[in-house]
């Protein structure tokens, strides 16, 4: 039988939750979807003006089996003392093993067995709205590696996310367009240009423009909202346009640069 790993992702630091003694992870529950209703009623006729639906934060319940071990009420101030946390953090588990959440609420229940073993469930709630991959684009792509899985959107196409050419393909395999404005999604750019360097995408319509000269020795990277030059907030020498990425492949085209290098890394995003 399977041993399933529930893990906190706390700080950029995983925690094993299910490796402290006597914690075994059992099933695992997604809610449906959330989404938030934006619909305009009209008074006096029918039906409702629809709109772009946003979603809203989910839960998502894990089952616990603690095998009593050890004392039962220094079992549960260890669970409280690793679950209740002031900042948010991430929860991986190995039922969706490619995917992680990030979690800013936790509810504990409790039901007692016979003797000092136990159940447990934890409600966490996802204020994000979506699951995340978990690695993200410029991690190795294979499909064998566990933090990785089938029913992610990855496809056979050797898609790559590290370019020399001017023009390309960007495949997002999540199921949500990924917007700077509110996830991480970081270009960088190498080249030569002697102005004018513009960063399209040609599926959505994007333009980034850079306006000043570049050389090899210049690094461009525009980080979510925030284009640096060298590390250095550039964004009156730009047009303060960004990039989006929509869900599968974005037609990327790079004009005004010569021996050009550019990594675009991110992660997927899912209902």
């Amino acid at each position: 039988m399977m041993r399933h790993e529930v893990i906190f992702l706390i700080n950029n630091e995983p925690i094993n939750f299910t490796g402290k003694s006597g914690i075994h992870a059992l099933d695992y529950e997604l809610n449906d979807v959330n989404t938030t209703n934006d619909d305009i009623e009209m008074f006096g006729m029918d039906g409702v003006s629809p709109r772009s639906k946003n979603f809203g934060p989910f839960d998502f319940k894990l089952k616990f089996y603690f095998d009593g071990r050890y004392d039962k009420h220094l079992a549960l101030r260890e669970i409280r003392s690793l679950v209740h946390r002031r900042e948010y953090y991430y929860v991986t588990h190995s039922f969706m093993p490619g995917m992680k959440f990030a979690v800013n609420r936790a509810a504990i229940e409790l039901e007692e067995l016979s003797g000092t073993d136990f159940l447990f469930y934890i409600t966490f709630t996802c204020f994000k709205g979506c699951a995340e991959s978990l690695l993200s684009t410029l991690s190795d792509f294979t499909v064998t590696e566990k933090s990785w899985q089938f029913g992610q959107n990855l496809v056979s196409n050797n898609y790559q996310y590290k370019h020399t050419r001017n023009k390309f393909p960007i495949y997002n395999a999540g199921d949500l367009t990924v917007n700077p404005r509110q996830h991480y999604l970081s270009v960088t750019v190498k080249c030569e240009s002697e102005g004018n360097l513009q960063i399209a995408n040609l599926t959505t319509g994007d333009t980034f423009i850079y306006n000043q000269p570049i050389t090899l020795a210049d690094t461009l990277t525009i980080e979510n909202a925030i284009p640096k030059m060298n590390g250095i907030p550039c964004g009156r020498d730009t047009n303060h346009r960004l990039l989006s990425l929509k869900s599968g492949e974005n037609l990327i085209s790079i004009e005004g640069a010569s021996s050009l290098n550019t990594e675009w890394d991110f992660y997927y995003l899912y209902k």
